[in-house]
């Protein structure tokens, strides 16, 4: 049932060719005799499948895994990690300048990630892969850092382990860490061919640390 639901989620139907409510469509789809089929009206209030062949279900460049949906799953499940293993193993050392250390990163992770978002507006993605109507943001705090909301990832979750003293959270921030630089470097890929003038500008702007990483 379910793997129903997302096939028929999937599909876009032109408004021409399905009148009336969506339960129409459903009766259509149980008596069609063959999944995948449209559906009209006949004119007498009878709905009936479409003649043709089935249309196929494409993810296309707007797809999951072709815009770089698992990097972001694994970019989640880390983020997901670090926040719920610190409270759980914490303090596992006793420092108190560790913990002031760890606010401090988690301040400015916050203040990355606010800087990040309003900065990039209607072109902000999830995904590594740009929108396909998005322009290249070389402003505000993209003019520091080439990928702050990556860098914001990084120092909130580290930070986050230290405010808590939690070993295991630290750990989960390190792979969150690689993982975000692998995811990285993967969308520089994607900025390289759609914007000629990335090149520049990432010789110009360093990737997650300003002047320095």
């Amino acid at each position: 049932m379910a793997g129903c639901l997302l096939y028929i989620s999937l599909i876009r139907f032109p408004d021409q060719e399905i009148r009336g409510p969506r339960r129409s469509f459903a009766r259509c789809w149980a008596h069609s005799g063959r999944a995948g089929r449209f559906c009209r009206n006949d004119g007498a209030g009878r709905i009936v499948p479409l003649s043709g062949r089935r249309k196929r279900i494409t993810m296309g460049d707007g797809g999951f895994i072709q815009r770089g949906g698992w990097w972001v799953v694994a970019q989640n499940a880390l983020t997901l990690a670090a926040l719920a293993l610190a409270p759980l193993f914490r303090a596992q050392w006793q420092l108190a300048a560790i913990s002031t250390a760890g606010g401090v990163l988690l301040s400015i992770g916050g203040c990355l990630g606010i800087a990040g978002v309003c900065a990039l507006g209607r072109n902000l993605t999830p995904y590594p892969k740009p929108l396909k109507d998005s322009r290249l943001v070389q402003g505000g705090v993209y003019a520091v850092v080439r990928h702050p909301l990556y860098s914001s990832l990084m120092f909130a979750s580290v930070g986050w382990a230290l405010l808590w003293a939690s070993g295991a959270a630290l750990a989960s921030a390190g792979a969150l860490t690689l993982v975000l630089r692998a995811k990285a470097m993967r969308e520089e890929r994607w900025l390289r061919d759609r914007y000629p003038e990335y090149r520049d500008y990432e010789q110009r702007v360093k990737r997650f640390v300003p002047g320095l990483w």
